[in-house]
């Protein structure tokens, strides 16, 4: 039988910065495809299916998919924290006030990255989603206390939480960024880039949570069982039920 050929493989060496955006590879990619696509055109038939490959589009398409999904990530996750907030403390008003804070924290993140000239690589896109894993740890704690606390005011529930979590939650943001720093002496950027991440979204967290979270509970925070997810479930069987006896009365 007649030997074919399969396939051919040509190596192309291209004046070609490594260094650009994803976005710019991007750009970049489409215009060598272009030229692709009109050599397949005008190629004769069997030899009019050629690709282009190149570790640039990879690194390039990967980012791009990592930062169109920051949004998703970021519902997602909210959803689940709060989700998860709600089945331990049993109270709406205190697990949104919680999302809220967690939500404030990134806001405050993706800030210190345009304060040091980052853009949103594949590293900071994985973040995003482990920052509010790693936040809502100390709301969490400090949402817990607050529910569980025997006061019946809201600045009373407020000193209780801090006075019994405060200085555990504390040496657990310490704990947590003492040991990322030894992660500032990678040589691999991933790791160097991930622990300047970790430290300071543990010290703005360990911020909000003292500053910001605990300033809404004191403000706003429910009073009692205000907000309690039985105590809205079993008013809106009595609405219902009231509605219901109304309307057979009426007839």
């Amino acid at each position: 039988d007649p030997v074919r050929i399969a396939c051919v493989r040509v190596l192309y060496r291209i004046p070609l910065d490594l260094g650009v955006s994803s976005a710019e590879a991007v750009a970049l990619y489409d215009k060598w495809q272009a030229a692709v696509d009109e050599y397949n055109r005008n190629a004769p038939k069997g030899c009019n299916k050629a690709t282009q490959v190149g570790d640039l589009w990879v690194r390039s398409f990967t980012e791009v998919m990592s930062v169109s999904n920051i949004v998703w990530s970021v519902i997602v996750s909210s959803a689940v924290a709060f989700v998860s907030i709600l089945l331990f403390t049993n109270n709406a008003v205190v697990s949104f006030l919680t999302v809220v804070s967690i939500l404030a924290n990134l806001a405050g993140m993706l800030g210190f990255f345009y304060v040091l000239g980052w853009t949103l690589g594949v590293v900071e896109a994985i973040s995003v989603s482990i920052m509010i894993g790693l936040s809502v740890d100390y709301c969490f704690h400090m949402a817990e206390a607050y529910v569980m606390s025997p006061a019946a005011h809201r600045a009373g529930r407020v000193r209780d939480a801090l006075t019994y979590l405060g200085v555990s939650i504390g040496g657990g943001a310490i704990t947590t960024a003492g040991a990322c720093t030894l992660l500032f002496s990678c040589q691999i950027v991933f790791f160097r880039v991930f622990g300047i991440i970790v430290v300071f979204n543990t010290l703005l967290s360990l911020l909000f949570t003292f500053f910001f979270f605990c300033a809404m509970l004191a403000v706003c925070g429910p009073n009692k069982h205000r907000g309690s997810v039985l105590q809205l479930w079993r008013s809106a069987r009595r609405c219902c039920g009231g509605g219901g006896g109304g309307g057979g009365g009426s007839g």
